[in-house]
């Protein structure tokens, strides 16, 4: 159960950002900058719904698939 606070913590947020800041984690993500692969799945789909809704659902599909080419967890 409190996983699922967790989540919900994770993507109120994530809604606080302003788009600027929103489209700076994505560029960073798209990048390979940073990565997502430390994040559980759980919380990578929550960080790609709130994308979709604040940029585009083809950020979205974009950082699902980085996500899903299986980078690896650093540091």
């Amino acid at each position: 159960m409190a996983r699922d606070l967790d989540e919900k913590d994770f993507e109120a947020r994530l809604k606080r950002l302003c788009a600027e800041e929103m489209r700076y984690l994505a560029d960073l993500a798209l990048g390979g900058t940073e990565s997502t692969g430390c994040l559980y799945p759980e919380f990578a789909e929550v960080f790609f719904t709130v994308a979709g809704q604040r940029l585009s659902g083809e950020v979205a599909d974009q950082l699902r698939e980085a996500y899903e080419s299986g980078r690896e967890c650093v540091g």
